[in-house]
């Protein structure tokens, strides 16, 4: 993610059916690997709360084998439980070997639940639906958290640690709305996984609309977005730094 002090991946899981996977899997990069107790401790007060995001820690802020494994366990497996189902990953060398797979995802009676489908080495940006489509309208929606007006003329960045996770909470929260249930199908689509395609709206158009202005937030400074989830218009600071998905009446 650019614009951030610290760099870090942000891990999504989206479903053929259109569904934004519960929680998002970030990893922070830390010189050492892991977080020291003083930063542990706050990142563990930060995840408490920003409950839909999982934060972990490399050296280089990308994951390895074993952080894949945790974000299989922590995500994927808290969603799937112990259906049948087909996963679809990239062929980094961390994350193709079927039997790890195996070893996750069990049933009741110890048998594999997952159909794990490699995508080619070097076809990731044209069959992968979050890189093809979604991951666009993450960071479309970053950068506007990141070059929003109020923050320029506040000469204000937000690029702490904190700012890393909470970023991801929010794009999240908006984006697990179901108001993009059929732009998560596009990506599929636009992947050449699935044949339909059902008219959607983007970011743009459900949280910066044009006629964002028209209406202004409740505490009568100009709006700058409207959530996603119970569609009223806010400030930047009512929004971000009020932390909006805390209050937001609207759960799905």
């Amino acid at each position: 993610m650019n614009k951030m002090t610290h760099s870090y991946t942000a891990q999504y899981s989206v479903t053929l059916s259109g569904k934004l996977l519960p929680l998002v899997f970030v990893c922070l990069q830390e010189p050492p690997g892991s977080f020291g107790p003083r930063v542990q401790k706050s990142v563990d007060e930060y995840v408490q709360k920003y409950r839909n995001v999982v934060v972990t820690s490399s050296k280089s802020g990308k994951l390895t084998t074993n952080l894949y494994k945790n974000f299989l366990i922590k995500i994927v497996k808290q969603y799937v439980g112990e259906e049948r189902f087909l996963l679809l990953v990239d062929s980094w060398g961390g994350q193709t070997k079927p039997e790890m797979y195996d070893e996750i995802f069990l049933d009741d009676k110890r048998l594999p639940t997952c159909i794990v489908k490699f995508i080619p080495p070097k076809c990731t940006p044209l069959v992968q639906p979050c890189d093809v489509y979604f991951y666009r309208q993450v960071k479309n929606f970053i950068k506007r958290l990141q070059n929003c007006a109020y923050l320029i003329e506040q000469e204000r960045e937000i690029n702490s640690r904190e700012d890393c996770i909470k970023i991801q909470s929010i794009a999240h929260h908006q984006l697990f709305s179901p108001i993009f249930k059929n732009m998560i199908r596009y990506a599929w689509f636009a992947s050449n996984l699935c044949d339909d395609r059902d008219i959607f709206m983007n970011v743009n158009e459900v949280c910066f609309p044009i006629d964002i202005l028209k209406k202004p937030c409740a505490c009568k400074i100009s709006a700058f977005v409207r959530c996603a989830r119970c569609r009223e218009t806010y400030c930047f600071p009512c929004f971000y730094d009020k932390y909006h998905p805390g209050s937001c009446n609207i759960d799905v």
